[in-house]
């Protein structure tokens, strides 16, 4: 990702990941809301939250965050408190009064990841006729139990199409494959593909 695209990115989701190390070594892990300013991550925690215990003995920070379309980020640094900013916030479901405190994190490092590129699935097709017109549902139910859709194109001819195929080249492939595979049980009989949008 660019600096732009990443800024875009991070502004896009909604709660980010929060790791943190304990006094013994163990992580822990929360969301939070962290607006980026800059090179700079500014959040919010609650004053007795066990993170604030971790960052008062150990700086080091660690959040991500992704979207459903893949792309994601991971971002490390080093957590201060900013001085007098400690502050009433909304009760808790006890009724207790609680309090915040802003933290500051400049950024270390930033890795930072693009959605992959995704080809569009495609649908293939082909018209097969028959030498046997007698056959021509068994043939259909045959490419309909390897996931082909099919219709009776005419008394000998049947249409096949092959939907979700990552591409024609690997539709025509299957096409051909189910077929030959059908043939093999049928000694004698003939199949020609007389029309298709398959790749050889």
């Amino acid at each position: 990702m660019s600096a732009a695209e990443f800024v875009e990115f991070w502004r896009s989701v909604r709660l980010v990941a929060m790791a943190t190390v304990g006094p013994a070594g163990q992580p822990h892990i929360a969301p939070v809301h962290a607006e980026l300013a800059g090179t700079t991550l500014r959040l919010v925690v609650y004053e007795k939250a066990v993170r604030r215990q971790d960052l008062a003995a150990n700086a080091r920070v660690a959040f991500t965050t992704w979207r459903a379309d893949g792309s994601v980020a991971i971002l490390y640094g080093r957590a201060r408190e900013v001085p007098g900013s400690l502050r009433g916030a909304r009760p808790g479901q006890s009724g207790r009064p609680r309090r915040v405190v802003t933290v500051e994190v400049p950024l270390t490092r930033i890795y930072a990841m693009r959605a992959p590129e995704r080809q569009e699935n495609v649908a293939a097709q082909a018209w097969i006729r028959l030498s046997d017109p007698a056959l021509v549902a068994d043939l259909r139910q045959f490419f309909r139990e390897w996931g082909c859709i099919t219709t009776e194109a005419s008394g000998d001819t049947i249409q096949v199409l092959l939907p979700g195929a990552p591409s024609e080249r690997q539709a025509g492939l299957e096409i051909r494959t189910c077929l030959g595979a059908w043939l093999s049980r049928h000694p004698g009989v003939e199949a020609e593909i007389i029309a298709s949008e398959l790749r050889n």
